[in-house]
């Protein structure tokens, strides 16, 4: 009986550790760079104080494989007393964005709003949650307990297509000493959008629509002074991580850790030409059909979407460097192409076959 009991309880541990692990497929690590310098909290990405900063984005719908239509960018910052985030929602419909809620702690959900969460222990199971609306409302809590307030702060500014929004969290108001170089925490950035008419959740790390979940949590890389991406740096930033797969992010494109493999290197050029090069084959035919009959159905839409695979086909071939806000970009369209190119060949081809009856 005492083996038994032994043997379920190691079972059980056992269980319990697993499911604290890391549980993401693919584990994504943005490295935080020290701030070059201090930062203004106004609400602008001034160039001179986030210099040095690596951008992300590629958000996705959350628990969907889809990239988000609206996208994000998030940039992280640190120095020996707070963590910097620097976030643009992008927002094709400004006039319609949501910021009713005022008042600290209250329903932000109901509001154009980003969330990030922190796991500084990389337990995989504790977090603070932290929320800013479009109208600078804040909301924070510790594992779900609202009752918990830290002293962070925020600021909230609005472009012609984009609200922008930048957060200081001091690492006292965590009950933490600075962050040591080379350290790593979960990190995650998720956005509710309202400006569509619906709410759409986006997450950058996918938590599968529910945000709290620190075992699919992405992660902020504390990086040192100086610190450049190499094979060695982004393998030991994908160790701590614990990922299967880890993607390690720097400028232009990301790093892909597998295992004892060797890093792999991927820029947003490289990504771009691979995608475009599965294009449908149904792009070529389409251009024949418009071209020996300017009338058929649908001619303007194909000529848009030709347009728009010409310029992405182009930047996949730029000598320039791509930034992650036209890869994601050009990514989503990419995702969507197949299914609106489907469309418009089935509407030609009945187009074609009614004139033959």
């Amino acid at each position: 009986m005492l083996r038994l009991v032994l043997t379920l309880l190691i079972v059980s541990l056992a269980a319990s550790a697993h499911a604290a692990g890391n549980l993401a497929e693919t584990t994504l690590v943005l490295p935080c760079r020290p701030a070059p310098a201090p930062i203004t909290l106004d609400g602008t990405l001034d160039p001179a104080e986030w210099a040095g900063a690596i951008e992300v984005s590629g958000f996705r719908v959350s628990g969907s494989p889809l990239l988000a239509p609206e996208q994000v960018t998030l940039r992280a910052l640190y120095d020996k007393t707070s963590l910097y985030l620097g976030v643009r929602c992008l927002e094709s419909q400004m006039a319609k964005v949501k910021a009713a809620v005022r008042t600290h702690d209250g329903p932000f959900w109901e509001d154009d709003a980003i969330e990030f969460f922190i796991d500084a222990s990389h337990n995989h199971q504790n977090y603070w949650q932290f929320a800013a609306t479009a109208g600078g409302a804040r909301y924070e809590n510790r594992d779900g307990d609202s009752a918990w307030n830290a002293d962070w702060k925020l600021a909230v500014s609005r472009e012609q297509d984009a609200w922008v929004v930048e957060a200081v969290v001091p690492f006292r108001e965590l009950g933490l000493e600075p962050p040591a170089p080379g350290s790593l925490w979960g990190f995650n950035l998720c956005r509710e959008r309202q400006a569509g008419g619906r709410l759409e959740l986006y997450n950058w790390a996918d938590v599968k629509r529910v945000f709290q979940s620190p075992g699919l949590f992405g992660h902020l890389y504390f990086a040192p002074a100086g610190w450049q991406a190499d094979a060695a740096s982004v393998r030991d930033a994908a160790r701590k991580a614990e990922g299967r797969e880890t993607l390690i992010f720097v400028e232009g494109g990301y790093w892909r850790v597998r295992g004892r493999r060797a890093p792999e290197q991927r820029s947003y050029q490289m990504l771009l030409d691979l995608r475009a090069r599965t294009t449908t084959g149904q792009m070529t035919e389409l251009r024949a059909l418009y071209r020996d009959r300017p009338g058929l159905k649908m001619r303007e839409e194909f000529t848009r979407l030709d347009s728009r695979l010409a310029e992405v086909e182009a930047l996949a071939r730029t000598d320039k460097t791509v930034d992650a806000l036209e890869w994601s970009r050009a990514a989503a369209f990419l995702d969507s192409l197949q299914e609106r190119v489907d469309a418009i060949y089935w509407h030609a081809r009945l187009a074609i076959l009614n004139e033959r009856l």
